[in-house]
């Protein structure tokens, strides 16, 4: 019965029938013109041309070799010749194709003739060219200037490229396997490195294109490419992989490449991932050139909704030379798998990048069908739009199988840390970066309640999508998607087998986890870190100016000369001296200078002095102008200072006094410095690492000063300890030097640094800063004096510094006096504390940012733990070192050791950060203020060693009982009005843009980034 009412409708037999036909013949046209291509395509292809067939030539044309008319044949789009097939063979010995590579200085013009555009024009006479019925006048195959038989003359021999020389790799900039020989065609591999060329503004272009990408067109656009540009820089991915052409990036550290990509989304993420792999330097920025069916990003990008092989490739190669860079979140895809065989995964881990979106259920079962049946019978995808009616096919299909229904109860899905619970029947789930989905939907839409979607905010939006039908609905505008929320991670855990698909590369995928997270810029190979670095090595040179005094004063003085007259008064000193009298073989070495403990007091204090003045107005001159003269020039002042020490003994105490004086106020600067420096190039989150690390080369430099330093004092040469000043002074001014050529005061201005980390650190710092202009930066100096936070601060540091001043300077005249070590073991032991200090503050650095990044404590309350680390086991093993004496020294050294090594929790994880994390903007100035107040037991607490110590060595217990109840004053007081959290009044009062700038052409490009066409 249904059958009839059926046949009784022929109008309706016939409309379907003619469809159906209608279908068929598009598909058989488009796959056997493309089965034709292909044929001819693979025919003749040899070293020196590259020889498509073209079926059909729209414009007159006349073979190259017979001058016979053409309406199909073969051309080479490196020289632009036309050949019938019959004369392919004579022509490859006639003509020669461009030359990959070269020996000469100077490249000449190469000439083909005729076959020209029909709006030619001569670049001499301006006159139309190529009018006449024959092979007339001539084209230059590398500048593309056309010029007339009769003007040829006219034209300077020498090619300078044309119009795109800033993107031409010339043939004598590269270096083949083969010697000097010249290469033609198209053998990548022969190709070793590129050099560097002397064009102004030269940023070369490699064009990769991948042929399975959208319609299969690729080859042919590629081909295009060839007319403008060496051979050599269009790379056609099936054939070579992107891994050996990336490396002649790396050939050229200081050059930016461009890389325009000819293909479809997928293709644009394996050459990303690819770059993030294997360049390690300099990244190259990232065009596309949309041929794939989607071309999500290229839409958002302003490259265009899908080309052809008609496109103008010329246009694209000025879209390259106009276009900026713009920062775009990737995100790393890490899946593992969850059902194991005895102990063992069923699955391998993946670990994949995603820059569009990833996606589990019904939308990747559709790509992953649409891509198993492309693998198979490649021929019948011959175009986008019968590619998108496969697409139409398997989503209708999947309409009625529904494959995928029920996924909420066999997915977990955790956004940032909780689960998100009673989710409705679904049959997907998207996790989006870009605005762009499913060819050009801008499914997550706009709207009073609805999050704004960026891509380069660190966000993810996450939706769900109830079937194949309501893919269909959201792409027309019909419905809207069950909008989930944002998040920075997301992690996706399947119970069972699921399709998945990751920027348009599908699979499958069983019980596994999906942990989906921001890839931020590498940290080790890191610009950031190479800051830190050049930092820690700076903080080396401040601290061994900044002891050196302390332990060349036990070389400078001449203690037999004092000895006497105190003895004189203290005879428990010579009992002591009779308990634990000086080994035979020790050596006790004999200053020239007979300064007495006072003196040596002064001496050590006036470094304090002028330590003292310069902390507050060097935090504020750090702030307004930044801190690469101000660091720099203070440390070249220091170290010409340190080295007229030696000088200055010889004249008076008085002298060497005025001298440590200059040093101190020099140095006051740089801790300011230091906290500026990390505001701008630390991101929150790894701010305990860097700082932690930087502040990690003072210990070093007590390390090298206490070791070495006692080492120089045994030394004949240059009467010994001189050499202290002098080495530690010639440090200090290589490194100032060094410092002022080598960093700047913001990412966005270093060299060699890669837009992908530059935007990584401005993001993440974002907020947070001031601007530096000298004429709009203002401190909050009623805030930063009434902040209960600040005064936390103050406090804690200041009695942190006490004890850490004490060992500072004390340590080496305690390891003398009370426990008997000869000055070679003196300086060793006395740096040894300082060793496992330095491991300790790299440790809890890293330690507290995993506390902080995995939300096992807030930022306040890591911070106090670490002060209560820092300063409570000090106390305790300080009180322990009060009642040791020479006969239990070793055990001493212990204590010391471990007391001064808890310290460093407090510089890696503690208060030492504090001045970044309540106030980034004014982190100087707070630090300045801060570090004035801790300067103040530098002056005081040699002055109360020398006169507890002066008379009797016993008294060295009294120094340490003072230190241990400091110790628990700071800490006290850190944990009861301490904070780690931004304060109101220090956020930034003008946001700064981070709206993507202009790239000059000269500028290194950064890795992770893509070209934007500037409207």
């Amino acid at each position: 019965m249904r059958i009839r009412v059926l046949t009784d409708d022929n109008w309706s037999i016939a409309l379907f029938c003619s469809i159906v036909t209608g279908f068929i013949v598009i598909v058989s046209c488009l796959t056997r013109r493309r089965r034709r291509y292909f044929s001819h395509h693979r025919l003749v292809d040899d070293v020196h041309h590259l020889w498509p067939f073209d079926e059909y030539l729209i414009q007159p044309t006349l073979c190259n070799v017979c001058s016979s008319t053409l309406l199909s044949g073969f051309h080479c789009s490196s020289c632009g010749i036309y050949l019938h097939e019959r004369c392919v063979r004579p022509a490859r010995r006639l003509y020669h194709c461009k030359h990959m590579t070269g020996s000469q200085e100077q490249i000449q013009h190469q000439w083909t003739r005729g076959n020209l555009p029909l709006d030619s024009e001569c670049i001499i006479c301006r006159r139309p060219c190529g009018a006449e019925p024959r092979l007339c006048d001539y084209r230059c195959i590398w500048c593309q200037r056309i010029v007339h038989d009769s003007c040829m003359r006219a034209l300077p021999s020498q090619c300078d490229f044309g119009e795109f020389q800033r993107l031409i790799i010339p043939p004598n900039a590269v270096v083949s396997r083969t010697g000097n020989k010249k290469i033609v065609g198209y053998a990548h591999s022969v190709i070793e490195r590129i050099l560097p060329c002397s064009i102004d503004g030269w940023c070369p272009l490699l064009v990769i294109g991948n042929r399975k990408s959208g319609g299969a067109n690729t080859d042919i656009v590629l081909n295009s490419f060839r007319t403008y540009l060496n051979s050599l820089q269009v790379i056609d991915i099936s054939t070579i992989t992107p891994d050996s052409i990336l490396e002649w990036c790396n050939s050229l550290p200081t050059v930016g490449f461009y890389i325009l990509v000819c293909g479809g989304d997928g293709t644009v993420n394996w050459i990303l991932e690819t770059i993030e792999n294997t360049t390690p330097g300099l990244k190259p920025a990232v065009g596309i050139l949309p041929m794939g069916t989607g071309n999500d990003l290229a839409r958002i990008l302003q490259w265009g909704y899908g080309e052809d092989s008609a496109v103008d490739v010329s246009t694209y190669l000025k879209k390259v030379l106009t276009a900026e860079v713009v920062a775009l979140d990737r995100w790393s895809v890490d899946i593992t798998a969850n059902a194991r065989h005895f102990g063992v995964a069923k699955t391998t881990a993946r670990h994949m990048r995603m820059s569009n979106y990833f996606s589990v259920g019904c939308d990747a079962l559709v790509t992953l069908n649409f891509h198993r049946r492309r693998d198979k019978i490649p021929e019948f995808f011959a175009s986008r739009f019968v590619n998108k009616l496969h697409y139409f096919h398997y989503g209708t299909v999947d309409t009625f199988l529904k494959e995928c229904k029920d996924l909420q109860n066999n997915v977990i899905l955790e956004m940032d840390g909780r689960v998100i619970e009673n989710l409705p029947a679904l049959e997907g789930i998207c996790i989006l970066n870009i605005p762009s989905w499913g060819a050009g939907v801008r499914v997550w839409g706009a709207g009073e309640n609805i999050p704004v979607q960026k891509i380069d905010d660190g966000l993810v939006e996450v939706f769900g999508i109830y079937s194949s039908f309501h893919i269909a609905q959201m792409q027309v505008g019909l419905a809207d998607p069950f909008r989930i929320g944002q998040a920075r991670r997301v992690t996706l855990t399947l119970k069972r087998r699921f399709p998945c698909q990751c920027d348009g590369e599908p699979f499958e995928e069983g019980p596994c986890i999906s942990d989906i997270f921001l890839f931020v810029a590498p940290f080790i190979c890191s610009i950031r870190v190479a800051v830190a670095f050049v930092g820690f090595l700076g903080m080396v040179a401040h601290y061994s100016q900044k002891i050196s005094i302390g332990m060349a004063l036990v070389c400078m003085v001449n203690h037999s000369s004092i000895d006497p007259l105190k003895n004189s008064f203290n005879p428990s000193v010579t009992q002591i001296n009779t308990d634990c009298p000086l080994l035979n073989n020790t050596m006790k070495i004999e200053g020239p200078y007979p300064w007495t403990k006072n003196i040596q007091g002064l001496v050590l204090g006036g470094y304090f002095w002028g330590y003292l003045i310069t902390e507050v107005p060097g935090g504020y001159l750090a702030g307004v102008y930044g801190a690469r003269l101000i660091f720099g020039g203070a440390m070249i002042i220091a170290g010409a200072f340190s080295i007229l020490i030696p000088l200055g003994a010889r004249l008076h105490w008085g002298v060497v006094w005025f001298l440590r004086l200059i040093v101190g106020l020099a140095h006051g600067v740089i801790w300011p410095c230091m906290t500026v420096i990390m505001s701008h190039w630390a991101p929150p989150d790894e701010r305990g690492k860097l700082l932690g690390f930087m502040n990690a080369g003072a210990q070093i430099g007590n390390v090298v000063t206490l070791s070495i330093g006692g080492l120089m004092c045994s030394w004949s040469f240059a009467g010994g300890w001189p050499l202290i000043f002098y080495s530690t002074g010639i440090m200090g001014l290589i490194w100032g030097i060094f410092w002022i050529f080598f960093y700047t005061d913001s990412p966005r201005h270093q060299r060699c640094i890669s837009n992908r980390e530059k935007d990584y650190i401005a993001h993440a710092t974002q907020g947070q800063l001031s601007n530096h202009d000298k004429n709009e930066f203002k401190a909050p100096w009623k805030a930063i004096l009434t902040s209960k936070a600040c005064w936390a601060l103050f406090i804690t540091h200041t009695c942190n510094n006490w004890g850490t001043y004490t060992f500072l300077t004390s340590i080496p005249k305690y390891m003398a006096e009370v426990l008997k070590f000869d000055i070679k073991s003196n300086g060793l032991l006395s740096s040894l504390p300082y060793i496992i200090f330095w491991l300790n503050i790299n440790i809890s650095g890293a330690v507290a940012d995993m506390i902080i990044r995995k939300k096992i404590l807030t930022r306040t309350q890591t911070r106090k733990l670490f002060n209560v680390l820092g300063n409570l086991f000090p106390a305790l093993f300080v009180i322990g070192l009060a009642f040791m004496t020479c006969k239990t020294k070793y055990f001493a050294v212990a204590l010391l050791t471990i007391g001064v090594t808890f310290t460093g929790c407090c510089y890696g994880g503690g208060f030492m950060l504090t001045a970044n994390d309540i106030a980034p903007a004014y982190a100087g100035i707070i630090f300045g203020i801060s570090n004035t107040f801790a300067t103040l037991p530098g002056i005081i607490s040699p002055y109360i060693v020398g006169a507890l110590t002066e008379k009797d060595a016993y008294n060295w217990r009294y120094v340490f009982f003072i230190c241990a109840v400091i110790y628990i004053i700071g800490m006290i007081t850190f944990l009861f009005i301490g904070s780690g959290d931004i304060q109101s009044w220090a956020v930034k009062r003008r946001a700064e843009s981070i709206t993507p700038e202009e790239t000059p052409l000269s500028e290194p490009t950064g890795d992770l980034v893509s070209k934007n066409l500037t409207a």
